[in-house]
């Protein structure tokens, strides 16, 4: 996933001032902003009057593209086509701001435009098959951002939407999917939580180059995230746990159909019904540095260990290898040398795991002693002074790369923040 660059001679505080100051979402860091006319105005909207409207819908139709919608706390009783770029947020967030379905056939929030901010609203009602919460169409660089999306038929659903932000929205106890993409490219889902819900947290069918970022799925009825047809994808940093609650024979944590050339990279997939990783039909896939318990995998052939060998500290020591994943039903032992990786593969159905880790790896644990504490802290920043080499864990935010990013994720683990 590309991220704006700030070179490390320019100071670590400047870095923290900007994400941590201003707590702005990614999207508005990194995302491409229309040009719009100059004399865009910024509307208000408060269900109590006293404000320009009392309906969100009302703001909508008054607004010109590239206008500003703010909604004060209260309970909004409203479906509402969003055909124009616009920027809708709430002033006090998601937890005193819902917008509540009056048609529970109709989508709460449909967006036909591109360029559209929805922030900080509880969206719900939207219970009729097909329908969501917030669903885009053909929209394009819109951003969702800090929602809360409940019992709804889906809560979040794309459709032939591209470049779109999901972003730290909570995607709870839908009837079928939390968040479902279909025939939607590029689109990067960062920080969402998609638990709970009927059917699937995150379904990707016919859905090519999105990346899926440190999202947290849980306690799904069936399978946590399942690709269908869907190739060239990234899911890095994600948590998969728990997930096919009703013991479904065909589902697991995650769950790869006929879907090829995707990057599965530092997840972690475990105590989820039948199997934790699931993989029907699909091949050419890379899947290393995750946690895995049990497995499926039938006509499938895939890469299970790191592409290129990887830089790593184990029990104080550096090495250079491939490296697997962590299987937690391994039994194989590490004697020589003990470098952190099986001496024997993990079978894979047809496959193997030729480098299967002897310890699962955290992000943001840089020294791989299995917890993430002040020396990785300062493992992060020698190796962005160039005095130790990069090291798996500590690309703490799964980009790719070892960065002040990292730097200050480590840092934000320490406080507890993340």
């Amino acid at each position: 996933m590309k991220r704006t660059k700030l070179a490390w001679k320019f100071g670590p505080l400047l870095v923290i001032g900007i994400l941590l100051a201003t707590g702005l979402p990614l999207s508005v860091l990194v995302s491409e902003t229309p040009a719009f006319a100059d004399g865009t105005t910024t509307w208000y909207v408060d269900d109590d009057g006293g404000a320009d409207f009392t309906l969100i819908h009302e703001a909508v139709e008054a607004a010109s593209e590239g206008d500003t919608i703010i909604v004060y706390a209260g309970v909004y009783l409203e479906n509402m086509d969003v055909d124009r770029s616009l920027i809708i947020q709430s002033q006090e967030g998601a937890g005193s701001t819902v917008v509540q379905a009056t048609d529970s056939e109709d989508h709460v929030f449909e967006v036909t435009a591109d360029h559209v901010t929805i922030e900080g609203f509880m969206i719900t009602g939207a219970t009729a098959p097909a329908c969501a919460g917030i669903h885009l169409n053909y929209g394009l660089r819109c951003t969702v951002f800090g929602n809360i999306v409940t019992n709804n038929y889906h809560g979040i659903s794309l459709a032939s939407s591209s470049n779109n932000t999901l972003e730290n929205n909570m995607v709870n106890s839908n009837n079928q999917h939390g968040i479902s993409l279909s025939f939607s490219n590029g689109n990067t889902l960062i920080g969402n939580a998609a638990n709970s819900n009927g059917s699937i947290g995150i379904d990707l069918a016919y859905s090519n180059s999105n990346t899926l970022l440190e999202n947290a799925v849980s306690s799904n009825v069936y399978t946590g995230i399942r690709l269908l047809n869907s190739n060239v994808n990234e899911l890095v940093h994600n948590t998969i746990n728990s997930n096919n609650t009703m013991n479904h024979l065909h589902h697991a944590g995650l769950n790869l159909i006929s879907s090829s050339s995707n990057t599965v990279y530092g997840n972690t997939a475990n105590s989820n019904k039948r199997q934790d990783i699931r993989l029907d039909s699909s091949s050419s896939n890379t899947i290393y540095l995750n946690s895995f318990g049990r497995f499926s995998s039938s006509y499938s052939t895939n890469t299970w260990s790191s592409p290129q060998k990887m830089t790593y500290t184990y029990n104080g020591n550096d090495y250079e290898n491939h490296l697997g994943n962590y299987w937690s039903n391994y039994t194989g032992m590490d004697v020589d040398p003990e470098d952190g990786i099986g001496d024997t593969p993990y079978p894979i159905g047809g496959d193997q795991d030729s480098y299967p880790l002897m310890n699962p790896l955290t992000p943001g644990d840089a020294d791989w002693d299995g917890d993430v504490d002040v020396f990785d802290w300062v493992k992060v920043r020698r190796i962005l002074e160039g005095l130790d080499d990069p090291t798996p864990g500590a690309d703490a935010d799964g980009d790719g790369d070892v960065d002040v990013f990292d730097w200050v994720k480590v840092r934000r683990i320490l406080e507890g923040l993340d």
